[in-house]
């Protein structure tokens, strides 16, 4: 997680090497997802999420710039989904 003077409240940069980054992403949006911040997944990073995703935002802004790719465990998200 980062502070950045782009306009992003919070960035989040990914673990890299498809390594589940859903943890990560519900974490920053709990902390950064509200009054009227700016969340930002920038380009040209890709986020993997391997586990199931349950956020919350309040008033807040998602710059979704980077790319979200599912892992392809079709029965981890058919029992998780």
């Amino acid at each position: 997680r980062s502070l950045a003077s782009n306009g992003c409240t919070c960035t989040l940069i990914p673990q890299g090497a498809g390594r589940d980054d859903a943890p990560a992403i519900a974490e920053i949006l709990s902390i950064c997802g509200n009054n009227g911040s700016t969340v930002c997944f920038p380009s040209p990073y890709v986020y993997t999420i391997g586990s199931a995703l349950e956020t919350y935002v309040n008033n807040a802004t998602i710059l979704l710039e980077g790319t979200f790719q599912y892992t392809p465990n079709i029965t981890y998200w058919a029992n998780n989904s």
